[in-house]
């Protein structure tokens, strides 16, 4: 029971709300919607091109990375 608190615990709210992951999400895009989003996350975190692409194909935002994904999402919608 302790390690399914646990694991609540560590999913974050918006995950919660959107019921897919990062990659599903980016990878629903257009490609056009993916450049331009790409390209803000890019700019707001300092993350490189290589790693954004790394943590998309393994879906392995950390926290504070995902809070970001969804924080340029609002302004760069990806539908």
């Amino acid at each position: 029971m302790k390690k399914t608190t646990e694991i609540q615990k560590m999913v974050s709210k918006n995950h919660t709300k959107t019921q897919c992951s990062l990659k599903e999400l980016f990878e629903s895009a257009s490609d056009e919607l993916r450049v331009k989003f790409r390209d803000a996350y890019l700019l707001t975190t300092g993350m490189s091109y290589s790693t954004f692409y790394y943590k998309v194909r393994n879906n392995s935002f950390r926290p504070l990375e995902e809070k970001a994904f969804y924080d340029v999402l609002s302004n760069y919608p990806l539908c």
